[in-house]
């Protein structure tokens, strides 16, 4: 990983069952890496279905499934919004990476 991150207190969840194990962590990095840091997670192809997602550390077979980011804080930096089809908020500070890991069965 090359984007700089942080994983929060309460983190991770992790839970067995007859299917394997899903987890989930949540994260902070800064709001500009979040795309990067998706595409690491996730793999730098999954928008096009083709997928090299990073295992749940120490569970090889566990992998990242889904990603939801959102602003960790409420630091939005003051901008004109003029289009629903052109940008969106932007923050100075942080963004919470939410990644939701379950049991691959290949």
């Amino acid at each position: 990983m090359t984007t700089a991150f942080k994983e929060l207190p309460g983190s991770p969840k992790e839970n067995y069952g007859p299917n394997g194990m899903t987890a989930e962590r949540q994260l902070i990095c800064a709001w500009q890496d979040r795309n990067a840091f998706v595409q690491e997670i996730l793999g730098e192809g999954y928008q096009s279905g083709i997928t090299n997602p990073v295992s749940y550390p120490g569970v090889t077979t566990a992998l990242a499934a889904q990603v939801a980011v959102e602003p960790f804080m409420d630091d939005m930096t003051k901008q004109n919004l003029t289009s629903l089809t052109e940008g969106l908020n932007a923050y100075q500070g942080f963004a919470k990476v939410t990644i939701k890991y379950e049991t691959s069965l290949m």
